[in-house]
């Protein structure tokens, strides 16, 4: 008698949460019920206290949720766990394997974690730079991107228009 086909792995994933703020409690947890499926497991990772995912397990994970924060992402000096956060995010790009999501400050973290700049509007604006869209995702006119191998291959970059 054969024995049973063992049971397909549950699909995992862990939201990074940035957000310590109490006015957005519970963000986290919104996000992981939004995207979530049946059958799925969502972790929750307080990152502002220094959770994260073991880097030893990242290949049992589908993918990380990086939410928003009231935080810059800039101010890694300030608040340590910013800087882990990139640090971390970085080796789970060149482990490859998992997909990474950001919103908001998650994008901007994802961002410099691959090499990226991430800078204030305002200046830029009192620069002359318009801003006629709000965000924009590209490249400007003559200017070569230079970004993690990994990320080189998936990005799918537009020139910027304007």
């Amino acid at each position: 008698m054969a024995s049973p086909a063992p049971a397909p792995a549950k699909a995992r994933f862990a939201v990074l949460d940035c957000e310590d703020a109490v006015k957005w409690d519970g963000h986290a947890i919104a996000l992981a019920r939004l995207l979530g499926r049946a059958g799925e497991t969502w972790e929750h990772h307080r990152c502002w206290s220094g959770e994260l995912p073991d880097l030893r397990d990242i290949h049992t994970y589908q993918g990380l949720v990086v939410t928003g924060s009231h935080y810059c992402v800039r101010d890694e000096h300030a608040h340590e766990w910013i800087g882990a956060l990139k640090r971390f995010i970085a080796k789970v790009v060149v482990h490859g394997g998992v997909k990474v999501y950001g919103a908001c400050f998650g994008c901007q973290v994802i961002a410099e974690a691959l090499g990226g700049k991430v800078e204030q509007l305002e200046p830029l604006l009192a620069q002359g730079v318009q801003n006629r869209v709000g965000f924009r995702l590209g490249i400007g006119r003559g200017q070569r991107p230079r970004l993690h191998p990994q990320l080189a291959q998936a990005a799918h970059l537009v020139p910027h228009q304007g």
